[in-house]
């Protein structure tokens, strides 16, 4: 999630591009979403990918609270999308 920064100036994308690291898509503070890709169908991909998860996260918070991964789970179930072939290693 990157802070709140007017739009349209450098500084706002200086500071998406640090809040995302090495990550493929980041939260802009009351502007929305922005994914990239090597193309425009995975930026694409990425970004239905961003808001159905956004859709889950809100389901489950509306049940209690969510019940988050390790990050060992996390790299597990990284390492099995990329085995699917649908994560970059």
């Amino acid at each position: 999630l990157a802070p709140y920064v007017t739009f349209g100036t450098e500084e706002l994308a200086e500071t998406a591009v640090r809040a995302c690291g090495d990550g493929n898509a980041v939260l802009l503070a009351n502007h929305g979403a922005l994914t990239w890709g090597k193309d425009l169908w995975q930026a694409f991909t990425r970004m239905e990918t961003l808001e159905r998860c956004a859709q889950i996260y809100l389901q489950v918070r509306a049940l209690g609270t969510p019940q988050y991964l390790t990050p060992a789970q996390e790299q597990e179930l990284h390492d099995y999308g990329v085995r699917l072939g649908n994560f970059e290693k």
